[in-house]
This record gives C-alpha cells, sequence and structure tokens, in this order.
C-alpha cells in the first residue's frame, strides 16, 4: 500500500472515531501527531527537525481529509465549516487570479 493510501487511511479512522476533528485542521493535525509520539515539542523545533519525526506535513494530511470526505460523505463537517472552507477557497482563487470560464 503506498504512503498517500495509509495516510488516507490513517486519516479516516481519525475522523470515524474522533468526529470533533471533522471541523478543524489544525486538530486533526495535532492528534495525527499526537498518534505517532510527537505532542510536546516546540513549533521551531518540530519545523527546523521535520525530516526526523517521519510524518506527513500538514498539507497532506488536508488532501487526506478532503479525500477521505469525497469518499465517504458521511465524514463530512457540519454545513457552517462547509460554507466556511468553500468561501476561503474561492478567496484564495480570486486572489490568485483563476478564473472560472465555465
Amino acid at each position: 500500500m503506498s504512503k498517500l493510501n495509509t495516510l488516507k487511511n490513517e486519516i479516516t479512522n481519525l475522523l470515524e472515531t474522533m468526529p470533533e476533528l471533522r471541523e478543524s485542521d489544525e486538530k486533526l493535525y495535532a492528534e495525527y501527531l499526537k498518534r505517532h509520539g510527537i505532542s510536546y515539542v516546540s513549533v521551531n523545533k518540530f519545523l527546523m527537525n521535520f525530516n526526523t519525526y517521519h510524518v506527513s506535513d500538514f498539507e497532506s494530511v488536508t488532501r487526506a481529509r478532503r479525500k477521505a470526505m469525497e469518499l465517504n460523505p458521511k465524514l463530512k463537517p457540519t454545513k457552517v465549516v462547509e460554507d466556511l472552507r468553500q468561501e476561503r477557497q474561492t478567496e484564495f482563487i480570486e486572489f490568485a487570479g483563476v478564473r472560472d470560464n465555465g
């Protein structure tokens, strides 16, 4: 099984067993790190020594969350959080200058 599939399965399990993590990528990543034995490390030490921890980065975990939710819609957050995420995505697309010509 590829590392990405393993990560997706791990994140799916976290979302299934701890529904409150569906509402916050930060809480999801914190729990993911905790499950890998990383809980009391300064941000600076963590970032400066990231490769020594052998964990996935924040972006990979959020991508795995999106994939897990795509495959299993029951793992989606509340409508309020979903709308907020969509709003932020729209703002970023506008900032990046990407236009939908559809």
